[in-house]
C-alpha cells in the first residue's frame, strides 16, 4: 500500500517524510508539515515566544554546566598527574 500526503495527496518516501512522523504514522510530507507548523507559530506567537525562551534558557543552562564540567573535570586529571609526578620522586 503507497502512504500518500493527507493534505497535498503526493506519495510518500523517504525523501519527503521525515522519519519521526513515519514512526507516529502521521501521513503528512515535509513541505506540507513546514507550512502548518510556521502557520501554528504565526497564529500562537505568544505560546511559541514562551515555548522557544524555555528552551534557550534551558540551552544556556546546559551550556554553562557542560563548560563548568569540563574545567573540573580538565583542573582534576591535571592535579591527579601532578600529585602522580609527586609520589613518584
Amino acid at each position: 500500500m503507497d502512504k500518500i500526503c493527507r493534505k497535498c495527496q503526493i506519495a510518500l518516501d523517504d525523501d519527503n517524510w521525515t522519519p519521526s512522523r513515519q514512526r507516529a504514522r502521521n501521513y503528512i510530507c515535509k513541505p506540507c508539515g513546514n507550512t502548518s507548523q510556521d502557520k501554528w507559530r504565526k497564529n500562537n506567537k505568544t505560546k511559541y515566544n514562551a515555548s522557544h525562551a524555555k528552551y534557550m534558557k534551558k540551552k544556556k543552562m546546559d551550556d554553562e554546566y557542560r563548560l563548568k564540567y569540563n574545567e573540573y573535570h580538565r583542573n582534576y586529571h591535571a592535579n591527579k598527574k601532578i600529585t602522580k609526578i609527586l609520589e613518584e620522586e
